[in-house]
């Protein structure tokens, strides 16, 4: 969640990472200015990630633009099928 204290916009922006923080790839926003992010695993390899956002006060302070950041706790994507053993 973020919050501005003067109520301005803010916009989002956002990575992820699949090497501990190592490397980062942009994920595209559907919307810049939604707290919220919708992510397709399919597009991802199976594995540990984690997601780091951006968010900014920049459409409203272009001159001066106020930013804050944070990574969030490493996840598991897993598009893996099931596997059933011993059936006969």
């Amino acid at each position: 969640t973020g919050s501005d204290p003067d109520s301005d916009t803010l916009r989002y922006r956002a990575w992820i990472s699949s090497d501990e923080g190592k490397t980062w790839q942009t994920l595209a926003l559907t919307d810049a200015t939604s707290a919220s992010l919708e992510l397709d695993t399919a597009k991802w390899k199976d594995g540990a990630y984690r997601v780091r956002v951006e968010a900014s006060d920049a459409a409203r302070n272009p001159d001066d633009p106020r930013k804050a950041e944070d990574t969030g706790l490493a996840f598991v994507i897993d598009n893996s099928a099931p596997q059933l053993s011993g059936a006969s």
